[in-house]
């Protein structure tokens, strides 16, 4: 077994810059997977992290991409576990799901791919009116009683179509004349 005595001087050859480079990427990888501990976070929450403790970019997106190879991070995961959580008592439209998830720093993929998932919104819009009023009432057809059903969707981001549809079948009649305003 010979050595080649130039393969040593080749192994220390290394600039200055890379193993400072290196070192900041072990060092951010190490305050993620710190600051992360057990639990899951999105993508954008620890690119916010490294970038307040005051690394680099393109480090910060080496060690992003190196845990979402490892499966520390993974947003498609969080992004339907959130979208599964709105589901229906707790129902919202899919507009106002995308902003929840891109306000808690998911991708964007991540975002897409768990709204391709999802129900329509007309009928999540149903499901939130039984979950909130399980059983329409003696004269809940009355304006008082669609404009309260009206506000609550509204207040879940459903759309003007979307809530009147659901208030139809809700009200069990979609043959009912429509008294809503556009």
């Amino acid at each position: 077994m010979t050595l080649d005595p130039f393969e040593f001087l080749g192994q220390t050859a290394r600039s200055e810059t890379e193993k400072s480079v290196e070192d900041a990427q072990r060092a951010a990888r190490s305050a993620a997977v710190r600051w992360m501990g057990l639990g899951r976070k999105p993508s954008g929450q620890v690119r916010d992290y490294l970038h307040r403790l005051g690394f680099d970019a393109e480090v910060i997106h080496y060690v992003i991409d190196e845990l979402k190879t490892e499966h520390k991070i993974d947003d498609k995961r969080l992004a339907h576990k959130i979208t599964n959580a709105r589901l229906g008592a707790k129902s919202e439209s899919a507009q106002r799901i995308a902003q929840r998830l891109a306000a808690q720093g998911l991708d964007q993929m991540a975002i897409d791919k768990a709204l391709a998932d999802r129900p329509a919104d007309r009928e999540l819009a149903l499901a939130a009116l039984r979950g909130k009023f399980p059983v329409p009432q003696p004269g809940a057809g009355g304006n008082d009683f669609k404009m309260r059903y009206n506000r609550f969707l509204m207040s879940r981001g459903f759309s003007p179509d979307c809530i009147r549809t659901a208030i139809r079948e809700f009200l069990k009649g979609p043959s009912e004349p429509d008294d809503f305003n556009d």
